[in-house]
């Protein structure tokens, strides 16, 4: 009779955890790029961002 050794990846990834941590990640990415946009380039410029990098990232995909 051949025994398995389950991986603890496995365990963790059927759980539903890598899920549910890659929705909340892709949410946030989403609700920070959402407020990103929203900011002129007087409050861009104090938090040290230009005008190209917002473009950039609005860019992305929420998935990244």
């Amino acid at each position: 009779m051949a025994t398995y050794q389950l991986k603890a990846s496995f365990t963790t990834e059927y759980a539903g955890l890598p899920r549910t941590l890659n929705v909340s990640k892709w949410r946030r990415n989403y609700v920070t790029r959402k407020h990103l946009s929203t900011l002129t380039s007087a409050q861009l410029k104090d938090i040290g961002l230009s005008e190209t990098q917002v473009k950039n990232e609005l860019a992305k995909p929420f998935w990244k």
